[in-house]
């Protein structure tokens, strides 16, 4: 296997494992390989149908970059994150979007790295800054006074008198 062919399945593995990982379950997605020298790696999503094509790009005339000269799997994450951006971009560049669709796309997109990447980078951060712990302090209770002991309830009869004598 070439060189080209080894780093092009290198990238395709590496697309795989970030849809994945981000839940991008609901893409259709078709690799492609093709010479390019403006660009390392393309993406061509479209969201009608929920379509990708990631496309591995190269140079035959760039020489021989190694892989730690050319990292395939940031070009990997870099397209994959094209896609998650697909339906937001759409929204904006069609400026038919309105502000409740895009809000719900940024949520979207907002509850995907919430549920993927804090995760993922949590124990790193508590690892890098140390432990961020919210205590819950409850208020101490106050001492209690004596209860006043219960009055008895008077009984209240309402009656009428007779004025007429017996």
């Amino acid at each position: 296997m070439d060189r080209i062919s080894a780093e092009f399945e290198v990238f395709k593995r590496s697309c795989q494992v970030w849809l994945d990982f981000l839940g991008l379950k609901d893409w259709r997605v078709a690799y492609d390989k093709k010479m390019n020298q403006e660009s390392y790696a393309q993406c061509d999503a479209s969201v009608e149908g929920n379509v990708a094509v990631l496309s591995y790009c190269y140079d035959p005339n760039m020489g021989q970059l190694s892989l730690a000269e050319r990292d395939v799997n940031m070009d990997a994450f870099h397209e994959v994150m094209h896609v998650l951006m697909a339906r937001i971009m759409f929204l904006a560049e069609c400026r038919f979007g309105s502000q409740e669709e895009l809000r719900a796309e940024e949520e979207r997109l907002i509850r995907t790295l919430e549920s993927t990447i804090y995760p993922a980078t949590k124990k790193f951060m508590d690892d890098l800054y140390g432990k961020c712990e919210i205590k819950v302090v409850k208020p101490k209770k106050e001492p209690k006074e004596p209860k006043e002991p219960k009055k008895k309830k008077e009984k209240v009869k309402i009656g009428f008198k007779s004025s007429k004598k017996k």
